[in-house]
C-alpha cells in the first residue's frame, strides 16, 4: 500500500528555470516528498534506496531516477549507499521542542520591545495614518510586519545570523524548507502571525498580514487563484457584489485600474455615483476585496486601511534600528545556543546549518512574538474571518 505521508516543500528565493536542476520540478516526482519524510525521520545515513523502497511497498528501481535528482539539487547526501537530509525540515516531534526553546525569547523580545514604547510612540505618530488609526494598528503593520517581517531579514543576514538564499546547482539561490504533512505541524506554521502577502503594481502595494490558516481575502490571493484557476475565485470573493465582465479582463489591466483608483481615492473626493463604468466596476473590486469603503449618506468613498506613503520609509528605518539593535543580543544568543541545546531537533541531527535553519527559526522567533505583542495589546489584535484566518490589511503609495 502507497503511503500518503510526506513532507510539504517550500523555497525562497530564485529557484530559476523549471527544469531538472529546478527545486520545484525535482519535488514534484513521483514519491520525493514521500521518500524526503522518510529519510528525515531517521538519523543521518540509516536507510539506503532499498530500505526506502520497502517502506513504501514498491520496487526500489520506481526511485532510481527522483532519487538521482535530488542528490543533483543537493536536496539529500550519499554516503555508502544511505542517505541524509540537507535542508531544514520540521516534523511533528519537533513542534514541542520549538516552542519550549523559544518560549523564553519570545517574552524576552516581548518585554524589550514594550519597554520601548516612549521611543516609538513620537516616531508612530508622525505617519499620517496615524490620524485615521490607532496607534495599536499602525505598531501591527510597521512592527509585525515591515520590520519582523522585512527589515529583519536583512538585518541578522548582515550580521551572518543567518542566511536568507543559498548558493545551489545550476548557478540558483534560493533555500528549500520542509514541513511534515500533519495537523501538529500545519497548527504551529500556519497559525502563527508571520505571513504577509504583498502585491505590487504601478507605485502601490496592496498589503495584508497575519496568520496563513485559510484563504485570505486580499489582492495577492486574488490576483494568483485569476491567473491559476478562475473557476476557484467564489471560493474567495462574492462574485454577486461584481459585475460579470471583469472576470474576463486581463489581471494586470485589472490591479493597474486597482491601484490607478487607489491614489484617485487619497487624492480627491470620489463619490460612487460620479464614477464611470471602468471606475465603478473598479470600485466594486477593492470594496469586496476590504480595501476601500463608502459613507451611506454622502457616498463618498475611502481607503479602509492604513497607507505608508514612500517619505515615511525613513520612519519605518529609525523605529526598525532601534527595536533591532535592541533585541540582538536576544536572538544572537538563541541561535548560539540553539544546536547544541536542540540536538534532538530533526534538522540538527541532519547537521543542516544553523544559518540555513535560522530563517524559519526566525518566522518561529517573531511569529511568536507576535502573538504575545497583541495578547498584551500592545499591538492591534487582527480581525479573524471564518476560512480565512487572522489578518489585517494595508497599503503602501511608492
Amino acid at each position: 500500500m502507497h503511503s500518503n505521508r510526506k513532507l510539504n516543500i517550500y523555497f525562497f528565493g530564485e529557484t530559476g528555470e523549471y527544469d531538472s536542476l529546478s527545486p520545484a520540478y525535482v519535488c514534484k516526482m513521483d514519491y520525493a516528498k514521500e521518500i524526503l519524510l522518510i529519510i528525515a525521520k531517521y538519523d543521518p545515513y540509516e536507510f539506503t534506496d532499498f530500505d526506502i523502497a520497502k517502506r513504501l511497498n514498491i520496487d526500489s528501481s520506481e526511485l532510481k531516477g527522483v532519487i538521482s535528482s535530488l542528490l543533483l539539487i543537493g536536496a539529500i547526501e550519499k554516503k555508502e549507499d544511505k542517505f541524509k537530509i540537507c535542508f531544514p525540515v520540521f516534523l511533528k516531534d519537533d513542534v514541542s521542542c520549538m516552542e519550549k526553546a523559544l518560549n523564553g525569547v519570545c517574552s524576552d523580545i516581548t518585554n524589550k520591545i514594550t519597554n520601548l514604547k516612549y521611543k516609538l510612540l513620537p516616531i508612530v505618530s508622525k505617519f499620517k495614518c496615524s490620524q485615521l488609526f490607532s496607534i495599536e494598528r499602525v505598531l501591527y503593520h510597521i512592527i509585525c510586519d515591515s520590520v519582523f517581517d522585512g527589515t529583519a531579514f536583512d538585518f541578522f543576514e548582515e550580521k551572518k545570523l543567518f542566511c536568507t538564499s543559498k548558493k545551489q546547482s545550476g548557478n540558483r539561490d534560493y533555500l528549500i524548507v520542509g514541513y511534515e504533512d500533519c495537523k501538529e505541524v500545519e497548527i504551529s506554521s500556519n497559525k502563527l502571525l508571520c505571513s504577509s502577502n504583498n502585491y505590487r503594481c504601478n507605485g502601490v502595494i496592496f498589503n495584508s498580514f497575519g496568520d496563513s490558516d485559510g484563504l485570505r481575502k486580499d489582492m495577492y490571493r486574488f490576483s494568483r487563484i485569476f491567473v491559476e484557476n478562475p473557476k476557484k475565485i467564489p471560493l474567495l470573493i462574492n462574485i454577486n457584489n461584481l459585475p460579470q465582465d471583469i472576470l474576463s479582463e486581463n489581471i494586470n489591466n485589472i490591479v493597474t485600474r486597482c491601484a490607478k483608483l487607489s491614489k484617485e481615492v487619497l487624492n480627491s473626493n470620489l463619490c460612487w455615483d460620479s464614477l464611470n463604468e471602468d471606475d465603478y466596476v473598479t470600485a466594486c473590486l477593492l470594496h469586496e476585496l476590504g480595501y476601500i469603503n463608502s459613507n451611506e449618506k454622502s457616498r463618498l468613498i475611502s481607503l479602509e486601511v492604513p497607507v505608508i506613503f514612500s517619505d515615511e520609509m525613513q520612519l519605518i528605518s529609525k523605529i526598525s534600528d532601534i527595536i533591532l539593535n535592541e533585541i540582538y543580543e536576544i536572538v544572537k544568543s538563541c541561535f548560539d545556543n540553539f544546536s547544541s541545546y536542540n540536538d534532538k531537533l530533526t534538522s540538527i541531527k541532519h547537521g543542516v546549518d544553523i544559518k540555513e535553519l535560522g530563517n524559519e527559526l526566525w518566522h518561529q522567533i517573531f511569529g511568536f512574538t507576535n502573538e504575545m505583542l497583541v495578547k498584551c495589546e500592545f499591538v492591534q489584535k487582527p480581525i479573524y474571518y471564518k476560512n480565512e484566518g487572522r489578518y489585517l490589511r494595508s497599503m503602501v503609495i511608492q
